[in-house]
């Protein structure tokens, strides 16, 4: 008798391990040049050759908070990864093949923090639209939201993923998370099907 066994993999959102809604920074630059290059399929450096990045960190922010933290969520760019210095460093062995970084100096009062842009290499359908939730727009139009459901059939050695229609939605899979967890990064998770307000 054949027994066959199932496995389901746990995908997870990042977020930040601050737990304040303020606690955001607002990155500099053109939302439209910035999505068309970092939502984009093809990775184009032409749009972004001689930019410094740039961000400052809003009013929740204190220095040590800021110098413990190791993912930022901006207010203007959703979707756009914002991690430390000592994220990359720690897990670039890991990451370099899935990740393109870009220095990003975030200003708190004057002082300056190095932290880093993340351009998601692998961009599929990983979103299970059919079993996912979603809500209606004033429009009438439907966009996907809470839970989220991804498809059983996303290779957990991904690590990292970006959904390709929802492209400001991005998944890690629990062996992202292991990483993380192993290397003492302060980076917070929260489970795709699971509603995080």
């Amino acid at each position: 008798e054949i027994v066959i066994i199932k496995l389901f993999f746990m995908w997870y959102f990042l977020t930040t391990v601050v737990n304040k809604k303020e606690m955001l920074i607002e990155l500099n630059g053109s939302y439209d040049k910035m999505a068309k290059y970092f939502f984009s399929d093809i990775e184009d450096k032409r749009y972004f050759e001689n930019v410094k990045f740039s961000g400052i960190a809003q009013k929740g922010f204190t220095h040590k908070l800021l110098s413990q933290t190791d993912y930022l969520i901006n207010a203007r760019f959703g979707g756009i990864p914002v991690f430390s210095e000592r994220f990359i460093e720690r897990t670039r062995l890991y990451l370099s093949d899935k990740i393109s970084f870009y220095p990003c100096q975030i200003l708190l009062n004057n002082k300056s923090y190095n932290f880093f842009l993340c351009r998601i290499k692998q961009i599929m359908p990983v979103i299970d639209y059919e079993k996912s939730g979603y809500r209606i727009l004033s429009d009438g139009n439907k966009i996907v939201d809470e839970p989220i459901i991804i498809k059983e059939n996303v290779d957990e050695e991904l690590l990292i993923v970006r959904d390709s229609t929802y492209k400001s939605k991005i998944i890690v899979s629990n062996l992202f998370k292991k990483i993380v967890e192993k290397e003492q990064l302060n980076v917070g998770f929260y489970n795709t099907s699971q509603s995080f307000w």
